[in-house]
């Protein structure tokens, strides 16, 4: 087993905190001090699209985009949410299959 997966996802939050601390950087945080942001590429234009997707950056013009700071909040919110959710159901599945195994064996 790899953790070509594990790598892939840490690398794409990588470039998620850069573009947020990007237009953070460049106090992007609303329509009127919007930035452009050049074409994004690999790992960097999935982690654009998935912030566009979840309304974390926000397009106002073509090619100028900000940060809404709450939508961001609320988009790491639901993912530590399901995180924790994957973590006790992987955990209740062990927890199961030992279980059974030791009562098969009795």
């Amino acid at each position: 087993m790899t953790n070509t997966g594990a790598i892939v996802a840490a690398m794409k939050l990588r470039k998620e905190r850069h573009l947020v601390g990007l237009l953070r950087d460049r106090n992007a945080l609303s329509a009127a001090t919007a930035i452009e942001i050049d074409q994004q590429a690999g790992l960097a234009n999935a982690a654009f699209r998935s912030l566009l997707r979840n309304g974390a950056i926000v397009q106002s013009q073509p090619d100028r985009y900000w940060l809404d700071e709450a939508a961001y909040r609320n988009m790491r919110s639901k993912r530590q949410i399901l995180m924790c959710v994957v973590v006790i159901a992987a955990f209740a599945i062990v927890a199961a299959v030992i279980w059974f195994s030791s009562s098969a064996s009795s």
